[in-house]
C-alpha cells in the first residue's frame, strides 16, 4: 500500500523559504565586493531575526495558522481546533476590555484625590467627567456584537476594530462563533449583522451579487466605508428577522 503524498505545512514553507533565501544571500556575497557585500550581509542576518519576531507575534495570536488541515482528524477535528482557538482569543479581548477600564477609573480617581480637591462636590465632578470621557475613548475602540439570538452561551462579545480590517475580516471571525449554526460561506442565507442603533442590514458581497452558499466571496470593503465604526453595536440575527436595507 503507497503512502500518500504529504503535502507541505505552513511551517515546512517558512523553513523552506528561509532556507533558500539564505542560500541564495550566501552566494550573492560570495559574489560581491565593497559596500554591496556588508548590506548583503547585514541582510543575511536581519531577514532571520525578522521572520522570527513575525514567527513569535502569530504563534503567540493565531497559532492554529500553522497547522495544515492534515494535522486534524478531519474536517471537523480542524473546524473544533479553529473554533476553539478564536473563542479563547475573543474571550481574552472581551476580559481585556473590562480590566482596562476598571484600571483607568481606579487611576482617575486616585489621580483626582489630591489635597487641592477637597471640596467633595468639585471632586465628585471631576471623577465622573474624566470616567466618562476615558470610557468614551475605550468604547470607540471596540465594536461589540451580540450573538445570542445563535450562542446564548457566548451572548455578547466585544472585539477591537482596529483587528479588523474588512468586513471579510470580521465576517470570517463570526463564522467561527456562530459555526454551529450557519454553513460556511452563507452569510447573508443562513445569519447577517445588524447595525443595533442605525437598524440597517450590513448587506456583503455574496449578498449584493447573489453569490450562492458554499462559494467563497470575499467583501474587502473596509468596516469604515459600512458605516461600523468604533463604539458601534452589531446583532447576528438570521435573515427572516431583517427590518430594513442595508448598505
Amino acid at each position: 500500500m503507497q503512502t500518500p503524498p504529504q503535502l507541505l505545512t505552513p511551517l515546512g514553507i517558512i523553513f523552506l523559504f528561509v532556507a533558500l533565501s539564505e542560500i541564495v544571500l550566501g552566494i550573492s556575497i560570495s559574489q560581491t565586493q565593497s559596500w554591496l557585500q556588508i548590506v548583503l550581509a547585514v541582510f543575511s542576518c536581519v531577514f532571520p531575526s525578522g521572520v522570527a519576531i513575525a514567527f513569535f507575534y502569530i504563534l503567540y495570536h493565531r497559532p492554529e495558522n500553522f497547522y495544515a488541515p492534515k494535522d486534524f482528524a478531519g474536517d471537523a477535528s480542524y473546524l473544533q481546533n479553529m473554533k476553539e482557538a478564536r473563542a479563547i482569543r475573543l474571550q481574552r479581548y472581551s476580559e481585556a476590555t473590562v480590566n482596562l477600564q476598571h484600571t483607568v477609573e481606579e487611576g482617575i480617581k486616585a489621580a483626582t484625590m489630591r489635597p487641592e480637591l477637597r471640596d467633595p462636590t468639585k471632586r465628585d465632578l471631576v471623577v465622573a467627567e474624566e470616567i466618562e470621557r476615558v470610557n468614551k475613548e475605550i468604547r470607540e475602540s471596540f465594536i461589540t456584537i451580540d450573538c445570542s439570538f445563535f450562542e446564548k452561551d457566548i451572548g455578547i462579545i466585544t472585539l477591537p476594530i482596529a483587528a479588523y480590517d474588512t468586513l471579510n475580516d470580521l465576517t470570517d471571525e463570526l463564522f467561527f462563533v456562530l459555526q454551529d449554526h450557519v454553513r460556511p460561506f452563507a452569510y447573508g442565507y443562513d445569519w447577517l449583522l445588524r447595525h443595533k442603533e442605525k437598524n440597517e442590514i450590513i448587506l456583503s458581497r455574496r449578498v449584493i451579487e447573489r453569490v450562492p452558499v458554499g462559494i467563497p466571496a470575499p467583501d474587502l470593503r473596509s468596516l469604515k466605508e459600512l458605516g461600523i465604526l468604533g463604539g458601534a453595536t452589531l446583532e447576528a440575527i438570521p435573515p427572516a428577522q431583517k427590518k430594513v436595507s442595508g448598505k
